[in-house]
């Protein structure tokens, strides 16, 4: 019998019981998988990225910070065309 040793890392919403997980992938692929959890504990959402495009992503998100607020239609053709 084999064991190993997961950290998974959750981001909690204390009002709602929502949560965000990070970690690995369930198949063992060397990926890294966020999932989405209802106030139930379900998962509602999950993908997974590779380690290499991770640091993108984590720049994406940053940007999407700080990134100057723009109107519903703006955002969305900016999104559909990249």
């Amino acid at each position: 019998m084999t064991h190993s040793l997961e950290i998974v890392y959750r981001v909690c919403n204390d009002n709602t019981g929502e949560a965000i997980e990070v970690g690995p992938d369930p198949d063992g692929l060397g990926l890294v998988e966020i999932r989405s959890l209802t106030d139930d504990g379900q998962v509602g959402a999950r993908f997974c990225v590779t380690q290499d495009a991770l640091p993108l992503l984590i720049a994406a998100l940053q940007r999407s910070l700080t990134a100057p607020a723009a109107t519903a239609e703006a955002a969305a053709t900016h999104f559909v065309t990249g």
